[in-house]
């Protein structure tokens, strides 16, 4: 299950999670705050914050399939506007490649394998869930003949992030950012109020 995420200190790379919210922001750096419990091959990650918390639950579906659940909770008395929730997969770095695919009216599912490059972003253009992009990305590592396909579930507008970045001169991390779309979000949510995030399937 680890493979999956960074426990280091790695700002922006670290970590499960991606959020910025009116009262602060979720990062690789505030990875110290996260709560890790792991039982019988699950994980759940529970950050608390000053106003509010965030949490992901990943359970396997069976012998070679997870499931992540994501949930932000509103702990103030207040409400609070929530600008960006990213479900974050940190991979170790290497040659990696990423498959993702173009969606649209008679164009579906035009997918290609790609050098990640300076970074790829896959998204849902208005309100059609498959309009503009498939909400799904599979990661090739060549060095160690690896990979990992992630299909997001969505549940609103949505965005998937890739990017790398070189800790050190011999050193790189990839990271993965599937979720709601950021461009213009400015969701307020209620005291004591749940926001659930799009459901993440993903398997090696």
């Amino acid at each position: 299950m680890r493979q999956f995420y960074h426990a280091g200190e790695i700002d922006g790379l670290s970590g499960l999670f991606a959020v910025s919210c009116q009262k602060g922001v979720v990062d690789g750096a505030d990875n110290a705050k996260i709560t890790y419990t792991e039982n019988e091959g699950n994980l759940t990650a529970e950050g608390i914050f000053d106003g509010f918390s965030v949490k992901a639950v990943i359970e396997k579906a069976d012998d070679a399939v997870y499931v992540r659940r994501d949930y932000f909770i509103n702990t103030s008395e207040e409400p609070i506007v929530l600008y960006k929730y990213r479900q974050r997969f940190a991979f170790e770095g290497g040659n990696n490649q990423v498959y993702s695919q173009y969606n649209s009216w008679l164009h579906e599912s035009e997918g290609m394998w790609r050098e990640v490059g300076s970074g790829i972003r896959v998204a849902s253009i208005g309100n059609r869930m498959t309009e503009g992009g498939t909400p799904f990305v599979a990661v090739w590592n060549e060095g160690n003949q690896r990979g990992t396909a992630l299909h997001l579930i969505p549940n609103a507008k949505w965005s998937i992030h890739v990017s790398k970045s070189f800790v050190s001169r011999d050193y790189s991390m990839l990271s993965v950012e599937l979720g709601m779309a950021e461009d213009g979000l400015h969701l307020s949510v209620l005291p004591g109020e749940t926001i659930s995030l799009p459901e993440i399937v993903f398997y090696a």
